[in-house]
């Protein structure tokens, strides 16, 4: 289709034969279609208005918009920097209703110089999920050619630069945001377009047999997790994770518990672009049983972005040795209770936080201000934890003087891990708080998310922790530097009558 007075051309692809009527809005039910308009840089100002001839693909994707008429308005995908064919590029995705059909409308904008490309796709949202297949394919096979090469007599395609190394197996905690894309049957309490966020992270796991893979920990709505390995087709460059099935009491039945379902998940993700740190993923969970003959069914995108790592103190070794083993240990009790008079005021306020949020009577509004107090109080915590260790002078050398180095070693080592854990629980409080404000569904998923992560970070530490509590037993430091009551108090959780 072309408007020859505005120099543009629009391609037009539907899965049907019939195609889409020049004066629908919609594709036909059941089909998806997709729409590439090209801006040959003598049009742009005529189609797009003057300023869209500087602008970049940010900006341009405000020419992109729902028909007039619709309702129900849903952003899906915030826009979002992208690429297509090594050259900038940015995103969007928003459903909507028009004529009282559910619409999902994908867009990207790039441009090469002057020209200026839309590529929009369209489908029901039970077809989202092959929409965004058929937009990686468009997208994975473009090519920038000169225009008298696309549109003239047959010629050698300009040559492109090479496309940048596809990325590793992703690795480390990632935080997933996405929506139910599509729902087929019957779930309760699924809602289309439902934002949502969940905690990923990959493991790289090793068999006694010393075959080794990276796997995918996923975390489920209510803060547990699943775990699968990822398997990747030769030249492909998605990963698959199929988890195992799992049974239980047939949550759409109440009335009904002897009923019984089966849940199947399939998690497919890769790189949003091979130089772009974000993963895309696409999510199938298929319910059976209840009763019902015909399974449900419902798809989940989501968009992942890796944990940032977070400022980590420094345990710098003292160079003074103590000149006994006495005056070593009299010299950690000394700087281990300071170290804890430090802690205390925190802890005390932490705790006295912990009992309003516990506490059944408490209003929502103040739980909320309690929440954002834990979460604005933890943060001088692993810095004290460091300036322990960097203070206490070594032992005598010998024996004593090499254990000592294991142990820094090994408090060394808990520093990431511990800073990962104190930056989860910060967040997971200030998601805890905003949710008690605003009621909102996401806050609390968020918080939750948290959780899970601050689960991880403790279960990296347990390693190292174990090790230097070993170490400082064989040392015979003093109780208040293996384990601190201050710090020992915030982490155990208050008995609220």
């Amino acid at each position: 289709m072309t408007f020859p007075s505005a120099g543009v051309t629009d391609y037009e692809l539907t899965t049907s034969r019939a195609g889409t009527a020049y004066d629908q809005v919609l594709p036909a039910p059941g089909t998806v279609e997709l729409q590439i308009v090209d801006f040959p840089a003598a049009s742009v100002a005529v189609a797009l208005g003057p300023h869209a001839a500087s602008q970049g693909p940010l900006q341009l994707l405000r020419y992109g918009f729902e028909p007039r008429g619709a309702t129900q308005i849903v952003r899906l995908v915030a826009s979002h920097r992208s690429s297509l064919a090594g050259l900038p590029a940015a995103g969007a995705a928003y459903g909507y209703t028009y004529d009282g059909r559910r619409d999902v409308q994908t867009e990207l904008v790039s441009r090469e110089g002057g020209e200026i490309v839309s590529i929009q796709l369209d489908a029901a949202p039970a077809l989202a999920r092959s929409a965004r297949s058929a937009l990686r394919t468009i997208t994975s096979h473009w090519r920038w050619l000169k225009r008298s090469a696309a549109i003239g007599a047959p010629a050698a395609p300009t040559p492109v630069a090479a496309a940048p190394p596809a990325r590793s197996t992703p690795d480390g905690q990632w935080i997933a945001s996405g929506f139910t894309s599509a729902v087929t049957g019957d779930v309760a309490n699924a809602r289309l377009d439902q934002p949502d966020v969940r905690a990923w992270y990959f493991p790289h796991v090793c068999t006694t047999a010393g075959k080794c893979a990276t796997e995918l920990v996923d975390q489920l709505i209510y803060g547990t997790t699943d775990q699968a390995q990822l398997t990747q087709t030769p030249g492909n460059a998605w990963w698959t994770a199929r988890f195992p099935a799992t049974g239980g009491s047939c949550a759409r039945r109440p009335s009904r518990p002897a009923l019984r379902e089966t849940i199947t998940d399939t998690i497919q993700l890769g790189w949003s672009s091979p130089a772009h740190g974000e993963l895309i993923a696409d999510q199938t969970e298929t319910i059976t049983g209840c009763g019902d003959q015909t399974p449900t069914v419902v798809d989940y995108h989501w968009t992942a972005k890796p944990v940032p790592s977070v400022a980590t103190p420094e345990i710098k070794l003292n160079a003074h040795h103590a000149r006994t083993a006495a005056t070593f240990r009299s010299a950690a009790q000394r700087i281990c209770a300071n170290v804890n008079a430090q802690a205390a005021p925190i802890a005390a306020r932490i705790r006295s936080a912990e009992w309003i949020v516990r506490a059944a009577t408490t209003s929502r509004s103040a739980k909320a201000a309690a929440e954002a107090t834990i979460a604005a109080q933890l943060g001088p915590l692993m810095p004290l934890s460091a300036e322990e260790y960097t203070l206490i002078p070594q032992p005598p050398a010998g024996a004593l003087d090499a254990l000592w180095l294991h142990d820094i070693a090994a408090n060394r080592q808990q520093l990431a891990p511990g800073a990962q854990a104190i930056a989860a629980l910060q967040a997971q409080s200030t998601a805890a708080s905003r949710y008690l404000r605003t009621a909102s569904p996401l806050a609390l998923q968020t918080a939750i998310t948290e959780s899970t992560l601050y689960t991880e970070d403790i279960t990296e530490l347990a390693g190292p922790a174990t090790a230097s509590n070993a170490i400082e037993q064989q040392l015979r430091l003093p109780a208040i530097c293996i384990s601190p009551p201050a710090v020992r108090s915030i982490f155990a959780a208050p008995t609220v009558a």
